[in-house]
């Protein structure tokens, strides 16, 4: 049964591109980074995740958006009810005592929230002086932290990932194995309190390891490596088995040139998505512009993502999968897909059915005036892919006056509304979820 406020709905528009053609089809946008009174909030907002149902946003922002607290700290936005919590606090409510929400990531129900901060005031004995990944209950309004092998204190953790059950906290860090207190990437279990290496098979995944990505159930875990090359490998290691395979394969087995960023991995771990300048992954991938490529793991196949109108992506693209894999989000630059107002937007394509579909466009379907989805911000997208959130400086909500960013959520099937409440729309993904049995 679903409940909700009604305060008006933007009847939205969403360029859809295949060969050649293009339509318009409904969505509704729904600005999303303000109180819950709606009241603007004033301040930056980059970094965001979403639940897989689209109601809950976390996202950071420099505003005071919660009564009693100062910003800048990381809140979630029930889009249903318009309310809004801030998770930056220790267990008893204590508002952290430095800034944080880089890499925030949430589970699929929304419950849990993870962040790095460097304060030292979210849990009791925190005197490693670094920053730490923290994990908060909105449920309970309990926070914790990764911890090591042992359940102590690391030395640091960043870069943190949570899988969809809630689980698993796959990181970055050093201080975290006690036999090995090297840095390395690590899997902590939240059930267990403590956190295993990801490493067997003749990886050790110490060389610059960046970006993880955990499945969800946490069984696979992406990230990226110089272990092997001087450039960097995009590593797919299955938990279970300690085996591992490179997703980012070469044309004749040629080295990496450049940088693997942004990894993102689809909900069974089969899919995982990059985004990479480099030439030698795909035959036809002409000039060395940042694009968008999709590893599946079933097959062992590389896929490019089309950049419609153009040789590629020219900025980077941070692509963002749906649980099943079918959706892509990500931000381009330039005059692709039809969009022709020389800033960056944000798409989503299908790969199912080869298309892509602009979604930082106004009610009518004219583009922004501002950035979307800048190199700052990666965009997000909910499990089924229905529901798109990112940051834009374009004020697609008539109310959204200033010039600061803010997080703006999309329901590509246009049941949301605008003034921060949504009146329909919010259901059970899964029960029609799309799976790519033949892809």
């Amino acid at each position: 049964m679903r409940t909700s406020v009604k305060l008006g709905i933007i009847a939205g528009a969403l360029l859809v591109l295949t060969t050649g053609s293009a339509a318009l089809a409904s969505q509704t946008i729904t600005w999303v980074s303000v109180s819950a009174d709606g009241s603007e909030s004033g301040g930056g907002a980059p970094e965001l995740a979403v639940s897989d149902d689209g109601r809950f946003v976390a996202f950071r922002s420099t505003a005071a958006l919660v009564p009693g607290f100062s910003g800048p700290g990381v809140y979630v936005k029930d889009v249903q009810t318009g309310a809004v919590d801030i998770v930056t606090v220790a267990s008893d409510g204590t508002q952290a005592n430095a800034d944080g929400g880089v890499r925030i990531d949430m589970s699929s129900d929304g419950r849990y929230v993870i962040y790095e901060s460097s304060a030292d005031n979210l849990v009791a004995d925190d005197t490693n002086n670094g920053p730490d990944v923290f994990i908060h209950d909105r449920d309970t309004g309990e926070t914790t932290r990764v911890l090591a092998d042992d359940g102590s204190e690391g030395v640091s953790a960043a870069d943190g990932a949570i899988s969809g059950d809630g689980r698993y906290v796959v990181f970055t860090g050093q201080g975290f194995e006690a036999a090995d207190p090297s840095f390395g990437v690590f899997v902590f279990d939240r059930v267990a309190g403590t956190s295993e290496r990801v490493a067997g098979d003749g990886l050790t995944a110490g060389a610059s390891p960046a970006s993880p990505a955990i499945s969800e159930d946490g069984r696979y875990v992406a990230f990226t490596t110089r272990e092997f090359n001087s450039g960097e490998d995009v590593i797919l290691f299955d938990r279970q088995t300690d085996t591992w395979e490179v997703a980012n394969p070469r044309i004749g087995d040629a080295a990496p040139i450049s940088r693997h960023l942004d990894i993102s991995i689809s909900g069974d771990g089969r899919f995982v998505a990059f985004s990479s300048p480099d030439t030698n992954l795909v035959a036809g991938d002409p000039d060395g512009t940042n694009d968008v490529f999709v590893y599946d793991a079933d097959a062992g196949t590389l896929e490019r993502i089309p950049a419609g109108g153009g040789s590629g992506l020219t900025t980077r693209p941070q692509p963002v999968l749906s649980f099943d894999g079918r959706f892509v989000a990500f931000t381009f630059y330039g005059d692709l897909y039809g969009a022709a107002n020389g800033v960056s937007d944000v798409a989503v394509y299908d790969r199912q059915s080869d298309t892509a579909e602009v979604v930082s466009v106004f009610d009518d379907g004219s583009a922004g005036d501002r950035a979307s989805g800048t190199y700052l911000s990666q965009p997000a997208i909910s499990g089924d892919g229905r529901f798109v959130t990112f940051s834009s400086g374009t004020g697609f909500d008539a109310s959204d006056t200033d010039s600061a960013g803010d997080i703006y959520l999309v329901d590509r099937e246009g049941t949301g509304s605008s003034g921060g409440v949504c009146d329909s729309g919010f259901t059970d993904v899964f029960e029609s979820s799309v799976h790519l049995d033949n892809i």
